[in-house]
């Protein structure tokens, strides 16, 4: 997906709606380094419908400094704790694994830790948190937010192909590993959302426990 100078885009699982809750994330993204301010990939959680949704948003970004940080925030830009240095060198097309938690309510804690892709997992939490805000402690959608601040240049955010089982070529640009799982074999929706409506509607498959 190529995001506009100084655009964002949303996309959301449609067939997660409004009873998720508590949810594991794993995403594969290649994140593009920007030259003004920040290229941001973020993982959306309790999200409402609507074109000014109320959501919690944990991502990876990347600009001119020298590593990647990590990023969690209310919708309304409010930082649910300080920007987290992963130690990960920043560089056009870093590949990086992005894990994210939203567990309980009042309050929701709120986990995420990133690492290159081919490496392994940590076993720490670099973010660690938990927020009681009303507006996002009832279940909601699912999905993911791209960034680009970047005022002179669109950049693409792409996501990694499957590593478990090979999945058909023209789905090769997103995963997400969720719990609970979806059944296997069953397809989803992915919705891409360019405000003020729906731009791109793209089938996603599950993929060795990998939802595509």
């Amino acid at each position: 997906m190529t995001v506009g100078a100084s655009g964002a885009e949303r996309a959301y699982l449609s067939s997660f709606t409004a009873s998720v809750q508590n949810v594991d994330v794993v995403e594969q993204v290649t994140l593009p380094r920007c030259a003004v301010g920040s290229c941001d990939a973020f993982v959306i959680g309790r999200s409402t419908p609507g074109y000014t949704p109320t959501y919690y948003q944990v991502g990876v970004v990347q600009g001119t400094g020298a590593d990647i940080l990590l990023r969690a925030q209310r919708s309304d830009g409010t930082a649910l704790a300080s920007d987290t240095d992963t130690g990960l060198a920043a560089a056009d097309g870093a590949r990086v694994m992005l894990r994210v938690e939203f567990q309980g309510a009042s309050p929701t804690t709120i986990r995420a830790r990133a690492w290159l892709a081919g490496t392994a997992e940590p076993t720490t939490w670099l973010l660690n948190t938990a927020d009681s805000n009303g507006a996002e402690q009832a279940p909601g959608m699912l999905g993911v937010r791209f960034q680009n601040e970047d005022t002179g240049t669109a950049h693409p955010l792409q996501y990694g192909p499957c590593s478990r089982r090979s999945a058909p070529a023209a789905l090769r640009s997103i995963r997400h590993r969720l719990s609970p799982r979806p059944v296997p074999g069953i397809g989803r929706y992915l919705f891409i959302i360019s405000p003020p409506g729906v731009h791109h509607l793209k089938m996603i498959f599950n993929c060795g426990g990998w939802l595509w």
